[in-house]
């Protein structure tokens, strides 16, 4: 089942129509966390630089619905509980879709960006009908092969046992199918935008033929907080906290990502465990994220009799208001590509931070400027840095405020726009 072409017939197409479509992959509406609000954003900066925006994605049914900035497109996908696993054929289907929309708009310049993997669909269009004045641009973040190798580092069989860790590397394996695909991608590609150093590292490490001027980074922002108002609420002054410890008050440590392996919850719960044994701080620990995972993480929870002093949340429909509830913030992640939304939001807020030094984290967190950071899988260096903070009032407000400031300073929307702007050499006086 495809959309009725009369969609695209709208009043505001006309001769010199410039059009942008974003593709989500999986719908952008239904996708929770950071590619789903980066894909929003792509189209409200389209939406500025005079583009007419389509928003394209898949789901079970298919969708239609006027946004402020974009009309976006949701096609059926018989395919879409295999996600990823069946990217060629979905591209196809997103394909066909793009065609369709430049048959019936006739535009005198296309704009075709997809998140990762999802960017192919614009070259199965290009390939397909050689659509004139068309670019073809894929937004990455990290790669799909990158990834599972992070899911294999954080299941090990002593935390999850030999039949996780097999269907872990099983993954891993048809990940390494994948990345054939994703490869070819790549190199097909008009324009790589990236927002992290990271990121190119590792798309060149694994894809060595890539033409370096290919690739285009830019000023990284996603609009956070989007289900609710963000209260932005400084971090309390010092001098109205408890100093030292405050055995009457337990203090809160929040975790918040998907129940994967490569998110690192084994980690973190080890962690907790040494660290009950070296502070006479009270402390309290909540886990919130849903995953595949979920059920193993809270049976090795148990496995190291921390049930009654870790609280799996489960899927939250605020972000925001379970960082606000937190006074810590831990990321204790094997592998992220680029950098973490849950990290941003944490800063955004003015949480003090603890979290892995892997990938992208360090191009925003600072070790004692604006956070804590440890070596990827070590426990014993996570709980040291928890200590320090649990039993330190100065350090974490002096660590939260620098991380408010941090991301002022760095994450705008204004200059992302920019940036694109800079890539399509459009005039922003204009």
């Amino acid at each position: 089942m495809t959309v009725s072409t009369s969609t695209y017939s709208t009043s505001d197409q006309k001769a010199g129509t410039k059009i942008a479509i974003v593709i989500s992959g999986k719908s952008a509406t239904g996708m929770p966390g950071g590619l789903g609000a980066y894909a929003h954003n792509l189209c409200r900066i389209f939406h500025e630089l005079g583009y007419l925006v389509y928003l394209l994605g898949y789901d079970t049914r298919t969708d239609l619905r006027k946004l402020a900035y974009a009309t976006q497109i949701t096609i059926r996908n018989p395919f879409a509980r295999l996600s990823s696993l069946s990217a060629a054929l979905t591209n196809r289907l997103l394909g066909n879709e793009i065609i369709r929309i430049q048959a019936a708009a006739s535009p005198d310049k296309l704009i075709i960006i997809g998140a990762g993997i999802w960017s192919a669909a614009g070259l199965v269009a290009r390939n397909r009908t050689r659509l004139p004045n068309c670019t073809v641009m894929g937004a990455y973040f990290t790669t799909y092969l990158h990834e599972y190798a992070g899911q294999v580092r954080g299941c090990p069989t002593s935390d999850y046992g030999w039949l996780s860790w097999l269907s872990v590397k099983a993954a891993h394996l048809g990940a390494r199918l994948l990345a054939n695909y994703e490869h070819r991608t790549l190199r097909s590609l008009d324009t790589i935008v990236t927002h992290y150093e990271s990121s190119e590292q590792i798309l060149r490490d694994e894809v060595t033929e890539l033409d370096a001027d290919n690739f285009y980074r830019t000023a990284y922002y996603v609009e956070l907080f989007e289900r609710g108002t963000c209260f932005n609420r400084p971090p309390a002054r010092l001098e109205d906290q408890v100093t030292g410890l405050d055995r009457q008050n337990p203090i809160s440590i929040g975790v918040l990502c998907r129940q994967d392996p490569r998110k690192g919850i084994n980690i973190f719960l080890h962690a907790t465990k040494l660290l009950q044994q070296v502070t006479e701080q009270p402390f309290t620990c909540a886990i919130a994220g849903n995953g595949v995972f979920l059920d193993k993480n809270r049976a090795l929870a148990e496995k190291l009799s921390l049930s009654n002093l870790v609280n799996f949340r489960g899927f939250i429909p605020s972000s925001e208001e379970f960082i606000n509830q937190t006074d810590i913030i831990v990321l204790p992640s094997f592998e992220e590509g680029a950098g973490a939304i849950s990290i941003l939001e944490a800063m955004k807020l003015g949480k003090p931070i603890v979290s892995s030094n892997c990938d992208g984290i360090p191009e925003d967190l600072t070790h004692e400027i604006n956070s804590l950071m440890f070596t990827p899988g070590n426990p014993l260096e996570l709980s040291e840095q928890l200590k320090r903070l649990l039993e330190d009032t100065e350090l974490r407000v002096t660590l939260g405020s620098n991380a408010q400031k941090s991301y002022e300073e760095k994450f705008s929307f204004n200059s992302m726009k920019l940036g694109f702007s800079e890539l399509l050499a459009v005039d922003l006086r204009l």
